[in-house]
């Protein structure tokens, strides 16, 4: 093979590389940081809406809190050596609970708010709703 053909593979192989590692750069550093940055919402959310809802999280904190904690014992008892169904099963049940308990009080945090909440904030919620719609599903991949 003359040098010219080598030379002309070689770059060749460099720009696919190039292509490659930009295209997961882009794709970790750029596009994925559109996920992470907070709704539009709380920049624009009326500060008293604000408090209530930093101690709405501190109420529900707990309760999240041990809805992960029957969570992670239900994955380690379907990860044991010596698996029993019945105990894994009973985890289970646990874990629904506790989830089902922790969705109880969301929702009724949600409804007290509701009840306070002025015209305007509850105009303000069903935009920002609206705009946000599709916010947190799964980006289809093209």
């Amino acid at each position: 093979m003359s040098k010219k053909f080598l030379v002309t593979i070689f770059l060749v192989s460099i720009a696919f590389n190039l292509a490659f590692i930009g295209t997961f750069a882009y794709l970790h550093f750029f596009r994925l940081r559109e996920d992470r940055m907070p709704p539009a919402f709380h920049q624009n959310m009326p500060a008293n809406f604000r408090k209530k809802l930093f101690v709405n999280r501190k109420i529900l904190r707990p309760v999240h809190e041990d809805f992960l904690d029957a969570k992670f014992e239900f994955l380690q008892s379907l990860f044991t050596k010596d698996f029993d169904h019945a105990i894994s099963q009973e985890k289970l049940d646990i874990t629904i609970e506790k989830q089902t308990l922790m969705e109880r009080k969301m929702g009724e945090l949600l409804i007290k708010a509701r009840e306070r909440m002025t015209p305007e904030e509850i105009k303000r919620m069903i935009e920002h709703k609206r705009l946000n719609k599709n916010r947190g599903k799964l980006r289809r991949r093209r």
